[in-house]
């Protein structure tokens, strides 16, 4: 049923997450991040009322983290604690009318009463987004400025023994447009990306028997690639008798993930070795010779 979906809506679905903005790095790995995923997730499929239950239930949770966080004393109704954070001057007043804005479409929904019985697709669809923007912009009072916290959250990032590599590609591209303003996501209607470049062999790792891999460094782009390798690419590196310092003419191929990110690159071809062999330090002297020659 869902692969039927994605096969009749591909192109509305892909327009659906390109509606959906980024809220920077949130360190905290609070359940409240996880449904605001599957929020997302439901809204791209077009499943606005689901969306508009998750986030509610997501609210919920994320009052009760700011209530624990700041030692409130909990209350049982929702509107008792969004006033409750905003009488203790934890959210101001917009944050406060936000919050009870996703309440009543929450409860309208999970009541299905007559207004919620009426709405049509498309004024379901408003409903469904309009909650993920407020309840992002609730949710950005959490979040890190990643420009004076940069080392910290890095290091945070590479020393994470219970974040997903799914995550760490998700907060590395949002970390990166926000601080370097380089933009990783690749367009989810690209199936895969081809390269054809000169490539610097920075290592060859053959030898061990639980993976094949070599390391790259593309001289055209200046980017560092490690592609894997299958046991007949193996082989013919051995046959080839390429080594660390060699620069080889080569296509390479990645496959682009849902969230708009390469995959393993592989090798596809070699078209040309040059066997000298090059030392790092003189690869990068090289190269600044040949960027002054090419800017005058």
């Amino acid at each position: 049923m869902i692969q039927e979906r994605i096969t009749n809506d591909i192109n509305n679905i892909v327009d659906r997450w390109y509606e959906l903005e980024d809220i920077g790095y949130i360190p905290e790995n609070e359940k409240f991040l996880f449904l605001l995923k599957e929020a997302e997730q439901l809204y791209g499929f077009a499943y606005y009322t689901g969306t508009v239950s998750i986030v509610g239930i997501a609210t919920e949770e994320y009052c009760r983290y700011l209530v624990r966080k700041h030692n409130l004393t909990d209350v049982d109704k929702q509107v008792n604690r969004i006033n409750l954070l905003a009488d203790s001057g934890v959210i101001d007043s917009q944050l406060q009318a936000a919050l009870h804005r996703i309440r009543k479409i929450r409860n309208d929904c999970m009541h299905y009463n007559v207004s919620f019985k009426s709405l049509n697709n498309s004024q379901l669809k408003n409903y469904a987004l309009e909650m993920i923007q407020l309840y992002k912009k609730c949710l950005a009072i959490s979040a890190m400025n990643v420009n004076d916290n940069y080392e910290k959250v890095a290091e945070e990032m590479f020393t994470s023994k219970e974040m997903t590599f799914r995550e760490f590609v998700y907060r590395n591209r949002n970390i990166q447009k926000q601080v370097n303003n380089i933009d990783l996501q690749i367009d989810p209607k690209i199936n895969n990306l081809i390269f054809a470049s000169h490539y610097y062999i920075i290592e060859i790792d053959i030898k061990t028997e639980e993976f094949k891999e070599m390391t790259l460094l593309d001289m055209e782009r200046l980017l560092p690639v490690v592609v894997d390798l299958t046991l007949p690419q193996a082989e013919r590196i051995k046959a080839l008798r390429l080594e660390q310092g060699n620069v080889i003419v080569a296509t390479l191929l990645s496959n682009v993930a849902t969230i708009g990110q390469t995959e393993e690159w592989h090798l596809l071809d070699i078209k040309d070795v040059y066997r000298e062999v090059i030392e790092l330090s003189e690869l990068d002297a090289l190269m600044e010779n040949s960027l002054h020659l090419m800017n005058d």
